[in-house]
């Protein structure tokens, strides 16, 4: 037998039932030699000593599915009732600075892939809108001006097309603020100063070029692509950031941008930013704390 594990005629790894004989085998094998009780030596499972993985799904699914198949019935009970009073199963992780992911998983529920546009994207996983459903199988273009930023993104998120650049409303050469908290950096002089603290400082000023948005999804989006959501982060250029979109050729169905000065829903109706979304058929339809989550009218 194939120590590395079965395979078909086609040499692919064999999945599902076969993989379960193999090691029912395995155990039997064991008793028959030894006179020891059948048992999955799940030591071998866990690092795919004797079965290789397939592709077609992540790892962590693969191997919870193989488990719960091969663990006996009052076994999984026991541990089901230990994750329930360990661990609180009720939660849901958020990856988003207000919990924005989770109020995406509403309006877009039943949706297991999509697009995305991540302008002022910070890290990959970090106040991210957007890494849960990149982990529900969705992909995107992650953006973002501080340099170095996306070695990290093309570790945690291959599928995602990551660019480093600075986006205005016009091709121009701006100052970058870059503070020791990486989350806080701006091209907003008056905005940098405003958040100096005894916490807070500027660490370096860099000279950025910066590009129109509709340039950067010329060059980057892939032809034909249907951009589904678009989140906006730029600390105080959200506003030019949307200005230099080209709305006749992207549309997002789902908006999401910081309105700093909006803390009532009552203000975000006048916010600049609501105003030029208004003018290209977009409606308020959810808000937290800083952000304010835009629909188009006729998606």
């Amino acid at each position: 037998m194939d120590p590395n594990g079965p395979t078909s005629d086609s040499g692919d790894v064999c999945q599902g039932d076969g993989a379960k004989s193999i090691l029912r085998k395995n155990a039997l094998h064991k008793e028959r030699r030894y006179g020891v009780a059948p048992v999955v030596d799940y030591y071998e499972l866990s690092l795919g000593a004797r079965l290789k993985m397939p592709c077609n799904c992540s790892r962590g699914r693969r191997m919870k599915k193989w488990v719960k198949a091969l663990l006996p019935k009052p076994v999984r009970q026991n541990l089901s009732q230990f994750r329930e009073e360990w661990f609180d199963i009720y939660a849901r992780k958020s990856y988003s600075h207000e919990g924005e992911d989770i109020l995406l998983d509403r309006f877009l529920e039943g949706r297991p892939s999509g697009f995305y546009v991540d302008v002022g994207a910070h890290h990959p996983r970090r106040f991210s809108n957007t890494y849960r459903l990149y982990c529900r199988g969705w992909r995107g273009l992650n953006i973002d001006a501080n340099p170095g930023s996306m070695t990290l993104f093309r570790r945690l998120r291959p599928r995602d097309i990551n660019v480093e650049a600075a986006v205005s409303s016009t091709r121009q050469e701006l100052t970058y603020y870059v503070f020791n908290e990486p989350a806080l950096n701006t091209f907003c002089k008056s905005l940098a100063l405003e958040r100096l603290s005894d916490t807070y400082s500027i660490a370096k000023e860099i000279t950025v070029w910066t590009s129109p948005l509709s340039q950067l999804l010329d060059e980057y989006v892939p032809t034909g692509t249907r951009i589904d959501l678009m989140t906006v982060d730029v600390e105080g250029l959200d506003y030019e950031v949307l200005q230099s979109n080209d709305w006749a050729l992207y549309s997002p169905e789902f908006i999401l941008v910081e309105c700093l000065d909006a803390v009532m829903l009552e203000q975000a109706n006048s916010d600049p930013v609501a105003q030029l979304l208004f003018r290209h058929d977009y409606l308020i339809v959810a808000k937290t704390m800083n952000t304010v989550f835009f629909r188009l009218k006729r998606a």
